[in-house]
């Protein structure tokens, strides 16, 4: 955990705290008073903490992040799979930097000055699925890209909500200042609301909305 004079050496610690890992990443109960990153070479997991500003979690196979808070933007990569629950961005942090990664002898963080783009949420799985639980919320934008499945939990942006999956999307709730929900196979809601536009895609299988609400077109 950041943000006080290491005692022995006398120097800032800027609040930042960075794990870089070649096999498995687990945490419980972790902080930093601003920029959190995770980089593993297999599995990364986080239960419980917070980030001032900034978490980067970066795996190699699966990613699971729980009952985790961020004053600025949640990113994760897991390309097997992202497992995701009762996560939030609160647009309370400093939104004037974003944390990277580069690569020289291993990999490195890195934190770039950068104009504000809100508290955004962004989630990938370039092979796998992403299954929600509880609410991942955002203060901003709210973006889920996945191979596989994206379901389960409520998907909440205070912007904009975009959702797509290489096979179907069946979550529980989605709700935006717009809503793009694109599931190759299928898109499934027990509730979709948006402030805006609404967009529901499925070439290849049905749509199934409880509840839909939207104030521009669908």
């Amino acid at each position: 955990y950041g943000g006080y004079v290491d005692p022995v050496v006398g120097v800032g610690t800027d609040g930042n705290l960075f794990v870089v890992a070649g096999g498995n990443v687990a945490l419980t109960d972790s902080s930093a008073a601003r920029m959190f990153g995770v980089s593993a070479g297999q599995a990364a997991s986080i239960v419980g903490g917070s980030a001032g500003e900034d978490l980067l979690m970066l795996a190699g196979t699966t990613a699971n992040l729980a009952n985790f808070t961020a004053g600025d933007d949640i990113t994760v990569e897991g390309p097997d799979g992202i497992t995701v629950q009762n996560v939030a961005t609160t647009g309370a942090g400093a939104d004037t930097a974003n944390l990277d990664t580069f690569t020289s002898a291993s990999v490195s963080f890195i934190i770039n000055t950068a104009a504000a783009d809100g508290a955004n949420i962004v989630l990938t799985s370039s092979n796998g699925a992403i299954t929600g639980g509880g609410t991942i919320d955002a203060n901003g934008n709210l973006t889920a890209n996945a191979a596989s499945d994206i379901t389960q939990g409520s998907f909440i942006a205070g912007g904009n909500l975009a959702m797509t999956a290489g096979a179907a999307i069946d979550v529980i709730g989605a709700t935006g200042g717009s809503v793009a929900l694109d599931g190759a196979t299928g898109v499934a809601a027990d509730a979709v609301t948006s402030q805006g536009l609404t967009s529901l895609t499925a070439n290849g299988g049905a749509i199934a909305i409880g509840n839909l609400s939207s104030v521009g077109a669908v």
